[in-house]
């Protein structure tokens, strides 16, 4: 690696940014979904850039909050500007990105493999999208006065509560207007939901699909998937989502998701005082 430098990115850099990050915009919605919404003077978010002497963008890590978001349209590229930046990072953080570059990054970090969680990455274009036939049920969108409900069903469902509380999130999508949310009632009662995250000019992320126990297997997740899915394409957005569900996998699989690589989450303690 000669003359590239970690550069900290500033408002004149958007366009390049962006621009850079616009080849893999299913890899790239949270680093594009930030930028847009939260720019770069926001004091809970920066952005760098591993840079040659021509300006030419090599690697782009985005800081929001304590989450770090790591891009590069080759997996193999050198990571050293960026080890050097993160090897001083203390406390607790994490990282994503492609697997492939997470797991090198944990491995030259010192982070143990044992906290690094892989999902599948899916991806959904209006060219493969099949709504299948007309569903019978009424799907709503969720507004600000009716979104305590979605949060009363999330918290009511076993497999999110296992993985942390995650309606916080879910609250700020809503506020914030980086998400909306789909919901089917039974007698008067939101029993199911499905949400998008990090909403940007170009794609959006699928989160939050459940649905209560005895209401399973009866096509309501799919109903609000579907009308999500297609107010998005409408909108010409790419759409992606993770899972490591096989039995959401063929859910997701027949409205036109296609699989198109691994992401990786790694969670971090403490490097910068090894």
């Amino acid at each position: 690696m000669s003359n590239r430098i970690m550069k900290k990115l500033r408002e004149e850099d958007r366009e390049r940014a962006v621009s850079f990050l616009a080849a893999e915009p299913s890899y790239t919605v949270f680093a594009v979904g930030d930028i847009e919404n939260f720019g770069f003077r926001a004091d809970f978010q920066d952005v760098w850039a591993d840079v040659d002497e021509r300006g030419h963008m090599h690697v782009l890590l985005l800081r929001y909050y304590t989450n770090y978001v790591i891009y590069a349209p080759d997996d193999q590229v050198d990571l050293e500007n960026t080890v050097q930046l993160l090897s001083k990072k203390t406390g607790i953080w994490m990282l994503s990105g492609k697997q492939t570059m997470v797991t090198r990054l944990s491995a030259m970090l010192g982070i143990p493999g044992a906290s690094i969680e892989k999902q599948t990455l899916a991806e959904l274009m209006r060219e493969s999208f099949n709504p299948g036939p007309a569903t019978p049920m009424d799907v709503e969108w969720a507004t600000d006065d009716t979104f305590h409900e979605v949060l009363q069903l999330q918290k009511a469902i076993d497999e999110f509560s296992r993985f942390g509380d995650s309606t916080e999130a879910l609250a700020c999508n809503q506020k914030s207007k980086t998400g909306r949310t789909a919901m089917v009632r039974d007698n008067g009662v939101v029993v199911s939901s499905a949400s998008s995250a990090a909403e940007n000019s170009v794609s959006a992320m699928i989160i939050g699909v459940g649905t209560m126990k005895k209401y399973r297997n009866c096509g309501f997740a799919s109903a609000c998937i579907l009308t999500l899915c297609r107010k998005l394409l409408d909108e010409n957005k790419t759409i992606c989502l993770f899972y490591n569900n096989p039995l959401a996998a063929s859910m997701y699989k027949k409205i036109g998701f296609n699989d198109i690589g691994e992401w990786a989450v790694a969670n971090v303690k403490n490097v910068g005082s090894r």
